[in-house]
């Protein structure tokens, strides 16, 4: 440190009287002033916050300190198993935002369909759900939910055109959207037709469904499986999910 400043620190800050023995040693020739000794202007200490954890007390980080801890949380699963309204009942259940599945936004854009694509399109959605994750993340709170990523992704490009992308398979593994947990829904709603799905027998979607998840693990992705058929039990399941995630900070 010494060495990048030049050679020379001529004072050094901190709140603790206990550094004192520090610094003598390491900055002998700074002079070492103390600020909020007794922790009245800022109730808190660096060793309280790696006792009880970040999120006891979140409000007294910086917001650069906090994006490193948002918890990115995505919800995953076949078309119409309730993946988009989850995210939105857990983002209001834990009063933060969330990324919307970024496909569906690109083909309202262009007035397109699902069935009318082209090969670059899923790695421009890609990108694009990507950047729109590193947007979320410094407003998120404690948590971030995302609506889907790119494994998602790749699995639609192999039902539309017939083989991977060589990008696709690089992102998901290279872990390049920094997802701490995948929540994967099975498919127990009803099948909806709003408008941009096609029509999907029982049996082909519980094929896709099996299919996906297959992807998934090939890529190595641990999911947890949220089985309930009661909406409410699928939400308190999520939710237990999500709790248990926070309790574990790397």
């Amino acid at each position: 440190l010494l060495q990048k400043l030049g050679g020379k620190l001529d004072y050094v800050f901190s709140s603790e009287a206990d550094y004192e023995d520090y610094f003598n040693m390491y900055f002998p020739d700074s002079e070492h002033i103390l600020f909020d000794r007794l922790s009245t202007q800022y109730p808190i200490s660096a060793t309280e916050i790696r006792d009880k954890g970040v999120y006891s007390y979140w409000e007294m980080l910086p917001p650069a300190v906090r994006e490193s801890y948002v918890k990115r949380i995505c919800l995953c699963g076949v078309e119409s198993t309730g993946k988009s309204t989850m995210a939105k009942l857990l983002a209001a259940h834990f009063q933060t935002n969330l990324v919307e599945e970024y496909g569906r936004a690109f083909y309202d854009n262009i007035n397109g369909c699902f069935d009318i694509d082209m090969p670059e399109d899923f790695h421009q959605i890609a990108f694009g759900h990507s950047y729109a994750i590193l947007q979320a993340v410094p407003t998120a709170n404690k948590v971030l939910f995302i609506d889907t990523e790119e494994t998602y992704t790749q699995f639609f490009r192999l039902k539309s055109i017939g083989e991977k992308s060589a990008v696709l398979s690089e992102m998901i593994k290279s872990r390049v959207n920094q997802i701490d947990t995948y929540i994967y829904l099975e498919p127990h709603n009803e099948y909806e037709m709003d408008g941009t799905r096609l029509p999907v027998s029982q049996k082909q979607r519980l094929q896709d469904n099996e299919q996906l998840k297959s992807l998934f693990n090939e890529y190595g992705i641990s999911l947890h499986i949220v089985d309930e058929n009661s909406r409410s039990r699928r939400l308190e399941k999520c939710i237990t999910i999500v709790y248990d995630s926070l309790r574990h900070v790397i």
